[in-house]
């Protein structure tokens, strides 16, 4: 009986980590569950789509019409 009471305690004190299911574009961890953009390959977790934007698309200078 104490080991059960032991474990519960165990498993309640220590919540199971959680599962990496891949990698975004930078290296950084993407977990069961969330939610991810699949860029031609480059996974870009919704939190950072406007960075990878900017430095896949926008590599260029801003230009002055007429200049």
């Amino acid at each position: 009986m104490s080991n059960k009471f032991e474990t519960l305690h165990a498993n309640y004190l220590d919540p199971p980590y959680p599962k990496v299911w891949g990698y975004d574009w930078k290296g950084d961890e993407i977990y069961v569950g969330d939610e991810y953009y699949d860029m031609d390959g480059d996974y870009v977790q919704v939190d950072n789509i406007e960075e990878y934007l900017k430095s896949t698309h926008l590599n260029t200078s801003i230009r002055i019409a007429g200049e």
